[in-house]
């Protein structure tokens, strides 16, 4: 029988929590940002598409919550769960370790720890408090983040470094450092800012000021940097043998766990079975994947086992952990496996030549908007011998964001500038719409602003579902379908 706090819930879009009391769950019906670190939450967010919802459920652990409310917000979030047919995503929340989808639901206000529990005080975490940490961004196809000694003699040439002292962030891009890593360093900023600091820290990049005073003081004063890191795929080969899939069954009438993590590291999509349960761990993160076929106690006990997991290999309690549902999973757990998704493939024809109408130059917009009003037909090779209509969209990169383009300007572009292009072709037979998403790179633009366009152009593919085509185009090599 479903939990009573839970009926109804899930039915309209929008943010809802319940909190742990006398280990059962309780509405919580305002200040949804304040959590206190002795009590355990539940928060649902549903979400419309179209005609239909979905959701993600977090549960969030208080770093001073007991065993018995984490137990309880665990076991509830699946009634939740199945509740709402199984479908939702779970997500496992650590005070002062959220994820940055729990955290962007909070963009207004911010999070602010209260410490005690329900029945506790209501002194307030100092706002603006933030311990100084610097980061270290590594890899080439498996870029992570760690955070390293605060001192020079971290530094290497050849990663990217993240100083962050609160409202004050500084990134460091090693002379050999790779574009993986510079844009992951970018995006990882551009996150950290908008979610945690409310959009009011102040980025310097150590590019533009290559000695700045305040930055290499907290690091204990200024060096050249010449030491080299370990490289970078010995790195992503350490991350690959790191990983690991451990199966859950309970076909015995009891459960068992059993590592069925390849030989040569390499996961495929074929290992998970649709009758069991899966937890691949990732070393800096648990993913708990569900089987269509899995039993009632095969689906509760993922999450649970988990975290019990964490504390027989001796990890950080903290660690996240992430539910997901077959047919349901995302980008994130997608990239651990060896082609989740056979490649798409699709040939883009010449390229244009470098003049009229496809220039664009550094002091003023040319109007290309003959471009955009070309019949499918023209689109060279994308959707040829079709009949249909395009739809466009265009964003420019303005201080590492995507800001919409006034319709009335599509087709200029600036040569110091980075945009992104969203087509859309509709067919007229009633087929599903294709869609090409361009990120286009003027010759006098920045590469950070260059790495914001292609981040961008990566997360819209991943709100649609992975569907669309990206495409990379650079000032004067544009092809013709562009």
């Amino acid at each position: 029988m479903a939990e009573q706090a839970f009926v109804g819930a899930g039915q309209r879009p929008g943010l809802v929590a319940w909190r742990i009391e006398k280990l059962i769950p309780v509405p919580v019906t305002k200040d949804l940002h304040k959590l206190y670190s002795g009590d355990s939450y539940i928060f649902l967010q549903t979400v419309q598409k179209n005609s239909s919802l979905t959701w993600n459920i977090h549960f969030w652990l208080g770093k001073d919550t007991s065993q018995d409310e984490s137990g309880v917000a665990a076991y509830k979030t699946v009634e939740l769960d199945e509740s709402l047919g199984g479908g939702p995503v779970q997500y496992r929340e650590c005070q002062g370790f959220e994820s940055d989808l729990f955290l962007s639901y909070f963009k207004s206000t911010g999070i602010e720890y209260l410490t005690g529990g329900v029945a506790s005080g209501f002194n307030k975490v100092v706002r603006d408090q933030y311990d100084t940490k610097l980061l270290q961004v590594k890899g080439k196809r498996t870029v992570r983040v760690n955070q390293v000694a605060t001192k020079n003699t971290s530094l290497t040439k050849d990663d990217v470094y993240i100083l962050d002292l609160g409202l004050e962030i500084f990134v460091f891009n090693g002379s050999t450092a790779n574009r993986q890593e510079k844009a992951k360093a970018l995006d990882y900023v551009r996150q950290l800012n908008n979610n945690e600091r409310g959009a009011r820290a102040q980025i310097t990049f150590l590019d533009d000021e290559p000695k700045n005073e305040k930055f290499w003081t907290t690091l204990g004063g200024f060096i050249n940097v010449t030491k080299e890191g370990d490289d970078d795929d010995a790195h992503d080969q350490a991350h690959r043998e790191s990983i690991k899939l451990i199966q859950l069954s309970d076909a015995s009438s009891s459960l068992k766990t059993v590592d069925v993590t390849p030989k040569d590291g390499v996961l495929k999509k074929d290992l998970l079975n649709s009758t069991d349960v899966f937890i691949v761990d990732a070393g800096n993160v648990l993913h708990v994947w569900i089987g269509r076929g899995a039993s009632a106690d095969e689906r509760k006990n993922g999450v649970i086992y988990a975290s019990q997991y964490l504390t027989q290999t001796k990890r950080p309690a903290q660690t996240p952990i992430t539910r997901v549902a077959e047919g349901g999973e995302g980008s994130a757990f997608k990239a651990l496996f060896h082609a989740w998704d056979p490649p798409r493939t699709i040939s883009f024809g010449q390229q244009a030549s470098t003049s009229a109408t496809t220039r664009a130059v550094e002091d003023k917009g040319v109007d290309a908007s003959a471009l955009f009003s070309a019949s499918a037909a023209e689109d060279d090779d994308l959707f040829a011998g079709q009949d249909g209509t395009n739809a466009i969209k265009v964003w420019r990169i303005e201080n590492l964001e995507k800001v919409q383009v006034d319709a009335a300007t599509y087709g200029e572009f600036f040569g110091g500038d980075s945009y992104v292009v969203l087509n859309t072709f509709t067919p007229k037979s009633g087929a599903k719409p294709s869609h090409v998403i361009y990120f286009w790179q003027g010759r006098q633009s920045s590469q950070d602003e260059k790495a914001a366009s292609a981040l961008w152009a990566q997360r819209l593919d991943d709100e649609m579902g992975g569907s669309p085509v990206q495409v990379r185009v650079v000032q004067g090599k544009e092809p013709s379908h562009f």
